[in-house]
């Protein structure tokens, strides 16, 4: 199991970098004692290194004894870390709404074997709870993206 957690750790380490490293394009500081729309990003991504570190290292001390490594969970975390690097390249141009969607839509379907319906609602609900949430009810900046640009064709934005 020891080199199973080993590549995990590297992997979440490398998300976490990069995660990071994205996080630093949306404005970070304080205007007006309000913190900008980067900072949780950005210490979720500090975070996530942190954890990352630790967890490399307690797996390269530790080598757990009767466990053999399965393959699927390397599969999976591959998988899912793909699903995030798409969602993150494509946040901007798609905008937060399309992008959020997708990737959901994708999770939910690919991942976890949900059904499209099921996949589709979870998505949909999921997007609309973070859109309320973050651009209406905080404020907070979301990429707009193409998605506004079909919801201003709509005569919704």
């Amino acid at each position: 199991m020891r080199r199973g957690e080993i590549v995990c750790g590297v992997l979440m380490l490398g998300f976490a970098g990069f995660y990071t490293y994205l996080s630093t394009e949306f404005p970070i500081g304080f205007v007006k004692r309000v913190p900008g729309s980067g900072m949780l990003p950005f210490i979720l991504g500090l975070t996530l290194l942190l954890l990352s570190a630790l967890y490399l290292l307690r797996s390269w001390k530790k080598a757990p004894q009767g466990e053999k490594f399965w393959a699927g969970d390397i599969k999976s975390l591959v998988i899912c870390l793909l699903f995030y690097l798409g969602f993150i390249v494509t946040i901007k141009w798609l905008g937060f709404i399309l992008s959020t969607f997708c990737f959901g839509l994708i999770t939910l379907r690919f991942l976890f074997k949900m059904k499209w319906p099921t996949s589709i609602f979870g998505s949909a609900a999921f997007t609309l709870i973070l859109q309320v949430s973050f651009y209406n009810l905080l404020d907070v900046p979301l990429p707009k993206g193409l998605s506004w640009k079909i919801l201003s064709a709509l005569g919704l934005g």
